[in-house]
């Protein structure tokens, strides 16, 4: 893969267990990493969920194969929450292939 299709910027987050005053022990993530990629849309629709209209949407991001991401890590791109769904590493470029899912709030 060319360098320069690597041309948006992402940041990785990772989960952290954390404990509130109360004792309760909660998962929370925290800023991680910061890395290029090369981001692509996938899949769009609507659907209706609790009797409320959403839209999820996929996208491939394309990363370089040293960035330390897992599929409990969190995307985060232009400003959206994205949830790792699988990580295919790709030996012929040398690079680790995304797929995330915007996480409706």
């Amino acid at each position: 893969m060319k360098a320069g299709l690597l041309n948006k910027t992402i940041k990785i987050y990772q989960p952290v267990i954390s404990q509130n005053e109360y004792g309760e022990r909660e998962q929370v993530y925290e800023y991680f990493y910061q890395t290029r990629a090369r981001v692509s849309p996938v899949t769009g629709q609507r659907t209706v969920e609790a009797y409320e209209v959403q839209w999820p949407y996929m996208r491939q991001m394309i990363v370089r194969r040293y960035v330390p991401v897992t599929e409990k890590c969190r995307i985060e791109y232009k400003g959206v929450m994205y949830r790792i769904l699988s990580i295919q590493e790709n030996d012929e470029y040398n690079n680790l292939e995304l797929m995330v899912e915007v996480i409706n709030k």
